[in-house]
């Protein structure tokens, strides 16, 4: 085993309690540094291909409802930023969108 794989399965091993604990009570990871959220299965997919192999202390358990919670203060955010737009450049409709871009599933 590579100095690589062994430190992969050293961070998944120092992490495995928190998985556990989150997968039990249907907790999120969010990392305190960047604020990006995993659910526990896509941490573990993540971590398997080397990415986000951080010690616990930067990961925090969090609610998924708190992630929609941001993500729904996001939204109001944007929506006054673009009324506040809208006025200054008196445009009365906004083009309609067409598409929607979807993200690419972890394999």
């Amino acid at each position: 085993m590579s100095v690589i794989d062994e430190e992969r399965e050293q961070a998944i091993r120092n992490l495995q309690p928190m998985i556990e604990k989150a997968e039990k009570e249907g907790l999120w990871f969010k990392d305190s540094i960047s604020g990006a959220w995993f659910s526990p299965d896509d941490l573990r997919k993540h971590m398997s291909k080397g990415r986000f192999l951080w010690k616990p202390i930067r990961w925090e358990l969090n609610s998924p409802e708190l992630l929609l919670d941001e993500l729904k203060n996001e939204i109001s955010v944007l929506e006054a930023r673009i009324e506040f737009i809208k006025k200054k450049a008196g445009i009365q409709q906004l083009p309609s969108i067409s598409y929607v871009k979807m993200l690419k599933p972890l394999d």
